[in-house]
This record gives C-alpha cells, sequence and structure tokens, in this order.
C-alpha cells in the first residue's frame, strides 16, 4: 500500500522523486558494512549523485556531516551510535520539567533511583543457585548492583 501511495506521488512530482532517491542514497551509505575510507569516499559519491534541481535541499545536512565528519565517519570503525545517550537525557528532561526547579542532586537521584531504571537485577538462575542453596535459603549474592552509589550532598555552608 506504501510503495502505491510513493509510486503515486513520485510520478506526480520529479523533484519529490529525485529527494526521495538522494534520501535514500545517503541511508545506504550507513547500512552498508564499510570501512571509514570507503564510507567518506561513498558520501563524496553521494554528494555528487544529488540532482541541482534538489541539491539546496541537502545543503545543511552535507554541512553538518562534513562539520563533524570525524565523529560521524566513528561510526564505521565502531559501529556504535549515540541513541542510547539521547534517550537518557530525554529521559532526564522530562524529569526535570515534572521537578520545576530540582537541585543537581536530587535530579541525579531521581534519574538514578526512578523505579524503571532500579540499580539491581537479578542474576540468571544458571548461575549456580542450586550449588549455593542450603535448604530453602537463597544465597546471599543473588543480585548483581550495576549502578554507581550516590554519596549525600555536600554541605553548602
Amino acid at each position: 500500500m506504501d510503495e502505491a501511495l510513493l509510486s503515486g506521488w513520485v510520478e506526480n512530482y520529479p523533484d519529490l522523486y529525485e529527494l526521495h532517491k538522494a534520501k535514500e542514497g545517503f541511508c545506504d551509505i550507513w547500512d552498508q558494512h564499510y570501512s571509514r575510507t570507503e564510507a567518506i569516499n561513498a558520501f563524496d559519491l553521494w554528494i555528487n549523485s544529488i540532482p541541482e534541481s534538489v541539491f539546496n535541499y541537502f545543503d545543511g545536512m552535507i554541512s553538518t556531516v562534513r562539520n563533524w565528519q570525524i565523529e560521524a565517519f566513528n561510526y564505521f570503525d565502531h559501529r556504535v551510535t549515540n541513541a542510547y545517550t539521547e534517550s537518557a537525557n530525554n529521559h532526564i528532561k522530562s524529569i526535570a520539567k515534572q521537578g520545576r526547579g530540582y537541585s543537581f542532586y536530587v535530579l541525579r537521584a531521581r534519574v538514578l533511583f526512578i523505579g524503571a531504571k532500579h540499580k539491581i537485577r537479578p542474576k540468571p538462575f544458571k548461575q549456580g543457585v542450586a550449588e549455593k542453596t542450603i535448604g530453602y535459603a537463597l544465597p546471599d549474592d543473588l543480585f548483581i548492583n550495576y549502578s554507581v552509589e550516590i554519596p549525600h550532598e555536600p554541605d553548602i555552608s
């Protein structure tokens, strides 16, 4: 259904077709298993393949990738994005908005200790509960602490 809708749009609006094709070409670079050098070369080839009629729509994006070239193309060395960091920042902003004026220490505590981000996780059952269990008791090391302990708010007097 989506493809039929898209084909109708691109037949009636040729510039839209060129925009879509150029956007897909850019996305294809990031989907390939290129090395950093190959990715930079593919990016340069992509820039040269954009038709003049739609080139100005990509000026901002091209400038951004050029200005952050080292950071952007680090992806091809390690295949890691900052999506988790962006998500965590968004989560922190929403908590800060709810609190309207939390101090840094309160905000930090709320972020680290909120229920969805609880710091203690149970160990997988396969990690030897049976060997360490005496009778019906569970071993003391059944949980793993994954977070950082928060020091008390410093006295600023």
